[in-house]
């Protein structure tokens, strides 16, 4: 994953299917956090207001839907 890229992603707090792009990518030794932005109409990328773990966004909406069927399977 790099900046760039579309990611999909669960938010819990408000509990839906989140489409960003990622913005930044930080390492911390094993741990990597992605921050994740989202397109304005205009096309321009806004930062969002937090970080997330690496492992939790997925390159697809299919992709980020099947591994959570296998969690809850």
């Amino acid at each position: 994953m790099k900046p760039g890229d579309k990611v999909w992603v669960f938010q819990v707090g408000p509990q839906e299917i989140f489409e960003g792009v990622c913005v930044d990518v930080i390492r911390y030794g094993r741990l990597t956090y992605v921050t994740i932005g989202y397109t304005t109409p205009s096309g321009a990328v806004i930062r969002s207001g937090g970080n997330v773990l690496g492992k939790d966004c997925f390159p697809t909406r299919e992709a980020l839907c099947e591994h959570y069927r296998k969690i809850f399977e």
